[in-house]
């Protein structure tokens, strides 16, 4: 048996007991509607959960930082921050409703900040939250930047809402330009830069659902990753309104291939010899552009890799 599995067994009971500790305050400060009650609720959860992490149970969340399967920092490249500031961004990111597996937020100067599939999911399963449609115009590059129209369609508890990004022309002449703008690196692919857009536009979302009563600090994709350089102008200028709009899907279902990926997950951590991870790595491979997206199978290659080098190091 490993460490890491001695270590999980040896603080189950307090492992569950700081996750029920956690959800519970999560849960008050969601439903409080007074904010100096909120804000106390916050202080005491803060330091409830402060005194319950010791390093011996940080250390192992610590080591998920600058994975996919974990969540990203502007310092993944120097072997990420000391246990203190993982426990307390991991703190806030609980009591703000966010996971600490997914890159659902991201450390970024020693703070917390929500990432893209943070507000993805916290969107896609607020309460009577129905399906969620982007309407994308082509990006206008400009430097390092891009702008593009954006449009968002959703029900909510049945009734049709729309989220509009874009440059209105005024009736009086002249224009009033809110679109989602984004910083890209040379030779990006639109589809790139549709995803910094989708992570705008979820938080936007996030934000118009809660009335702006919770705001929550997103990340900047691009402090992750260093030395990027500007973009050179390969996209052609276009608008939402220079055609009729046609919808991109947003894309595969977030809750099913984390399902999936869960599964393969638990497989891996059974498996006892190397060959056997092996081989099933090579059945997700198998299932590529089938039941599993190209993210779905990197987590899975990680954690194979992850487990084969336990294996052989026994």
């Amino acid at each position: 048996m490993s460490t890491g599995t001695q270590l999980v067994v040896k603080n189950q009971e307090q492992i569950r007991a700081i996750a029920t500790q956690a959800r519970e305050f999560q849960t008050a400060i969601a439903a409080c509607t007074d904010e100096f009650e909120k804000g106390l609720l916050i202080a005491e959860g803060m330091n409830a959960l402060r005194d319950s992490m010791t390093e011996e149970i940080v250390r192992p969340l610590a080591v998920l930082q600058g994975s996919g399967l974990g969540f990203r920092t502007d310092k993944d490249k120097d072997g990420g921050y000391d246990w203190t500031i993982v426990r307390d961004c991991t703190i806030e990111a609980w009591l703000r409703g966010f996971y600490h597996v997914g890159n659902e937020f991201n450390i970024i100067a020693g703070r917390f900040y929500g990432a893209k599939a943070g507000f993805e999911r916290k969107v896609k399963t607020f309460p009577g939250m129905g399906s969620v449609q982007f309407f994308r115009g082509k990006p206008e590059v400009s430097g390092a930047e891009a702008a593009m129209d954006y449009i968002a369609q959703w029900e909510l508890n049945g009734e049709p809402h729309k989220l509009e990004r874009i440059r209105k022309r005024l009736a009086g002449g002249g224009d009033i330009d809110l679109r989602i703008v984004v910083r890209v690196n040379s030779g990006m692919i639109i589809d790139a830069i549709w995803g910094k857009g989708d992570a705008k536009m979820w938080h936007a979302i996030w934000d118009e659902l809660t009335n702006h009563k919770d705001i929550i600090p997103a990340a900047d994709e691009d402090v992750v990753t260093l030395n990027a350089a500007p973009a050179e102008k390969k996209i052609r200028k276009s608008s939402l309104f220079d055609e009729s709009p046609t919808s991109k899907p947003v894309g595969p279902d977030a809750e099913e291939q984390g399902r999936l990926v869960d599964e393969y997950l638990q497989e891996v951590a059974a498996k006892t010899q190397p060959a056997e991870v092996a081989e099933l790595h090579k059945r997700a491979l198998n299932e590529q552009g089938k039941t599993l997206t190209r993210e779905s199978i990197a987590a899975i290659a990680k954690a194979c890799s992850d487990r084969q080098g336990q294996l052989r190091r026994r």
